[in-house]
């Protein structure tokens, strides 16, 4: 089915595999962020402008290398995308901040301490050299708000980046230089 393409349209392109660069048929560009001459595109240049960069003379293609396009405009819940504008980011990093508040129970005995090394659920205790390591709690078994030293403490995880990405499948977007004129209908 050979359908034209309007001007300015972005379709996914399967083929031309075998070669070493992007390739895409005539009459379409590869969605690759490259400048392109006004004067040798002026009916797309009518259409998109600067709105993904260029100069007074030159005008650049979306970008959409390693990217997912998103609809402009805002959703239920949603915040407003405006057409040309990026956003995401191929690494994050979890911090502290994008954990949820949680809490963590702790055992202890009710026993005195009798031994340097635990036997049964304990809290541990900041204590003197030399001393036995673990203690009797000042209160009963649910003792709120127990403060545990530096050194019982340990932060876990390297604190590096991790990639974030979806399942992904790489295809070509490319968009028609040459097509049938969208009329605006407002």
């Amino acid at each position: 089915m050979d359908v034209e393409a309007f001007l300015g349209e972005i379709r996914l392109f399967a083929g031309y595999g075998y070669r070493s660069s992007v390739t895409v048929p005539n009459g379409w560009l590869p969605c690759d962020g490259r400048s392109v001459n006004i004067n040798d595109y002026q009916a797309l240049y009518s259409l998109i402008g600067t709105i993904y960069g260029g100069t007074s003379t030159t005008f650049n293609l979306p970008d959409l290398r390693q990217r997912v396009p998103i609809g402009t405009g805002q959703g239920t819940g949603l915040t407003s995308r405006v057409l040309g504008t990026t956003g995401g980011a191929a690494q994050v990093t979890v911090t502290e901040a994008n954990l949820p508040v949680h809490q963590h129970t702790a055992n202890v005995s009710t026993s005195a301490a009798t031994t340097p090394q635990p036997s049964s659920a304990v809290v541990p205790a900041a204590v003197a050299s030399g001393q036995l390591l673990y203690a009797k709690p000042a209160s009963a078994v649910t003792t709120p708000g127990i403060t545990l030293s530096a050194a019982e403490l340990q932060t876990e995880g390297s604190g590096a980046a991790h990639a974030n990405m979806m399942p992904t499948s790489a295809l070509t977007y490319m968009i028609a230089m040459v097509g049938i004129y969208p009329v605006n209908p407002n």
